[in-house]
């Protein structure tokens, strides 16, 4: 389920954010979709397709 928490966030570019405190390793983290979620709220974990993987799985 996911759940709202406060990060401390060190370098941003324009795509990437440094989250420095607030998050343990291995945890994950929804940077999209967050527009409906809420604590609790339901959540499916779908790995993101790289072009790569998708070229691998489409020439098998």
């Amino acid at each position: 389920t996911a759940k709202a928490r406060k990060v401390k966030t060190g370098v941003k570019s324009a795509q990437l954010v440094q989250i420095i405190d607030g998050v343990k390793p291995g945890e994950k983290v929804i940077t999209t979709g967050t527009i409906a979620l809420f604590d609790g709220a339901p959540i499916k974990y779908q790995p993101k397709i790289t072009k790569k993987a998708e070229a691998k799985t489409t020439t098998q």
